[in-house]
């Protein structure tokens, strides 16, 4: 638990006691000591170890006390109860993040990288927001906005010194043009980044596709460890899309079973097979699965094969049904347009390690390299894409040497970029709205 704020050792102490005490030991030093309540009897709640944060040098830049207990919900309630008692309050959601923000200890990029390092639902979106939260983006930003008020101060110098002739022999405008047109390319290259730290967010989404009774069901439920699909020899069975989150290597993947693909036999199929196009249309990838036991249906595979084509798809064929008698994976053209294959008993489970590793080939080729410093939020991307637009407009000003109206261009450039790291005034309701996706005591 934490207590943080100016009389967090005064609070602290009313109902911690160790030697020393909380509000005469050193800043950063471990106290072992017992949580008790005078007013109860018996008094001793539980022994602790509480960490003494002295200000600036807390997470929140306040003084800030840490209380480590054994971490049964029945204590931590009790020491909630007695802080309470004893003058403070309860945080609200991201509070603690919003003072570090306020005092310094963080930028805006930062704390919106806590909350969704909190938030992370694979270890890769985890390891991606650890490297924001350590400052890797913030630097990059930070950077962007160098360059633009570097190139504002020469634009303004030369609109504030005219008569000075030196000032403009030394400007080539061509070349302070390139400068700002650097800064633009490196905006692009994040916001283009944004759309693939959306899918390590949110997770790819791969449909499986093929003929009925390929299997695709009984694969669905083989990834999963759960029989989330129905299964039966009957072909047809799947009517519907089901979809399911699962974790293959470290990546969130979205997995959607699909209806079998074949000519409808009837309105209700026919509205499945409508479902399973649009499946194939929203996935990021697909993946094929085929009876490698019976000869395929030519017009099936024709018609399938063409609407992967036509969304140009990655996809990844597998051969189903490996433990039965007459097992021959096919090949052709599809075959060579994939980005990979393997061969399975989805029944059975044999070659489902093998082809988790494909997947996981599959899903790293289409997420952005491990390392790079991605945008992650709305808010920024939209800020990037401003700043992108009023750069590209100064740009072409500069060239033409209508260096007033540069100047107002890259002011507004530079004023979105500061934006994005939360400098100078933000506005209560973007704050409010920022740390209101926290939960309490973050």
């Amino acid at each position: 638990m934490r207590l943080s704020g100016p009389d967090a050792f005064a609070v602290a102490g009313r109902f911690f006691q160790s030697n020393p005490g909380i509000e005469d030991a050193q800043p950063r030093q471990a106290l072992f000591g017992k949580i008790q309540d005078a007013q109860d009897a018996p008094s001793l709640i539980d022994w602790v170890i509480a960490v003494k944060y002295a200000a600036p040098k807390s997470y929140t830049g306040e003084h800030m006390v840490e209380i480590i207990s054994h971490g049964s919900p029945i204590i931590l309630k009790k020491i909630l109860a007695l802080s309470l008692a004893h003058g403070a309050r309860e945080a609200l959601p991201g509070e603690f993040t919003q003072q570090a923000f306020i005092n310094g200890k963080i930028d805006l990029v930062q704390a919106e990288a806590v909350c969704q390092l909190i938030r992370a639902s694979s270890e890769r979106a985890s390891r991606l927001h650890a490297q924001i939260v350590s400052g890797v983006l913030s630097a990059r930003i930070r950077s962007l906005a160098d360059a633009l008020a570097s190139a504002l101060a020469v634009v303004e110098a030369l609109i504030d010194h005219p008569e000075e002739t030196d000032i403009a022999a030394g400007v080539n405008p061509q070349r302070l043009a390139a400068d700002v047109e650097k800064a633009k390319c490196a905006m692009n290259g994040l916001i283009n980044g944004f759309l693939g730290a959306r899918k390590i967010k949110e997770g790819l989404t791969l449909a499986l596709v093929g003929s009925p009774n390929a299997g695709k069901s009984t694969l669905f439920n083989a990834l999963l460890a759960d029989d989330r699909s129905i299964v039966s020899p009957e072909p047809g069975t799947t009517r519907d899309t089901v979809e399911e989150a699962l974790q293959i290597n470290g990546h969130l993947v979205r997995l959607i079973d699909t209806a079998g693909w074949r000519k409808a036999q009837g309105s209700i199929e026919a509205m499945g097979l409508e479902r399973t196009r649009r499946a194939i249309r929203r996935a990021d990838g697909l993946l094929w699965i085929k009876d490698g036991c019976s000869a395929p249906d030519d017009e099936q595979e024709k018609t399938l094969e063409r609407a992967i084509n036509e969304e140009h798809k990655p996809f990844f064929i597998i051969w189903n049904k490996k433990d039965k008698p007459g097992f021959n994976p096919g090949h052709g053209n599809a075959h060579e347009q994939a980005q990979g294959s393997a061969a399975i008993s989805a029944l059975h489970g044999d070659g489902l390690n093998e082809l988790r590793l494909g997947l996981a080939s599959l899903t790293e080729s289409a997420q952005p390299k491990e390392g790079e410093a991605l945008v992650t939020e709305e808010r920024q991307a939209q800020l990037l894409q401003c700043a992108h637009e009023d750069a590209a407009k100064a740009i072409e000003r500069i060239k033409r040497e209508e260096f007033e109206l540069a100047s107002l261009d890259l002011r507004h450039a530079l004023a979105d970029t500061h934006a994005i790291l939360g400098a100078g005034d933000v506005a209560e309701e973007i704050l409010a709205q920022i740390f209101s996706k926290f939960c309490i005591g973050k």
